[in-house]
């Protein structure tokens, strides 16, 4: 049989540390306490903080009064006002005492966290406010040309999305995307000069075009053969060693005498 009341949970080692709780049924409600315990989860952080350190054993569980549940809050209360409990975070005596929402207003709430979570209403708002912060964080800052070179050399020879297929779905959205929008004549010339050279199907005319790595003084008889040692695209390290794009490398061109 339930047994409703209030209950005290005090230390041994220090036995002004006490909590004063109501529960329509205590046995179990102890049992919560010491499963939240066991797991560090607990919802008061004074008695997770007090159990961390002295463990189960510390704590002594006792039932003050039994008494119905139309009375456990204004027991308790009396209670905590009597003995002022350390472990108590808020002061004043509340709880739902086993209140159920009605079938309507569960089907209200889970529908409106499925329509949140299906729009993704929730996550733009979340990644709104989240870019909003960021902005307003780096606002102003700039890199240093340290770090530049830092990061380049991180993702150097990385060849990101490399191998991955996009679905008929994702190709429709980025043509859509696309759909109607036109190069400029500087970007059209750009794609044009770092193309040059690359001869299509039958491998790349670069012979002649030897190359040196101003670091180590090592010597490439191929701009290809570069490309494939640092495992980079032809085309973008063609286009930063003819200064079609601005050249990052540690590579030079050696013009021929």
């Amino acid at each position: 049989m339930n047994k409703s009341g209030i209950y005290k949970i005090q230390s041994k080692i220090k036995p002004d540390r006490i909590y004063i709780g109501s529960a329509i049924d205590i046995n179990h409600r102890w049992r919560s306490h010491l499963t939240d315990l066991e797991k560090g989860r607990h919802h008061n952080i004074k008695i997770q903080r007090h159990y961390n350190k002295y463990g189960e054993t510390d704590l002594i569980f006792s039932i003050i009064i039994n008494c119905n549940k139309k009375d456990l809050l204004k027991k308790e209360q009396y209670y905590i006002d009597y003995y002022k409990p350390y472990f108590n975070i808020c002061k004043k005596a509340g709880s739902l005492l086993g209140f159920k929402r009605t079938k309507e207003t569960n089907k209200k709430q889970s529908e409106t966290r499925k329509k949140k979570f299906c729009t993704g209403e929730l996550v733009m708002i979340i990644s709104q406010e989240g870019k909003n912060k960021r902005s307003a964080t780096l606002m102003g800052h700039s890199v240093s040309e340290e770090s530049k070179e830092k990061n380049r050399l991180k993702h150097l020879g990385k060849r990101y999305g490399h191998g991955r297929l996009h679905t008929e779905e994702t190709k429709e959205k980025i043509r859509q995307k696309h759909l109607g929008k036109t190069h400029s004549i500087e970007t059209r010339k750009k794609m044009s000069l770092s193309q040059k050279g690359i001869k299509r199907g039958n491998g790349r005319l670069d012979s002649g075009k030897m190359v040196v790595n101003i670091t180590t003084g090592k010597i490439f008889k191929t701009i290809t053969a570069v490309a494939k040692y640092e495992n980079i695209k032809y085309s973008t390290i063609y286009a930063q060693l003819l200064g079609v794009n601005p050249n990052n490398t540690n590579y030079k061109l050696i013009k021929s005498a």
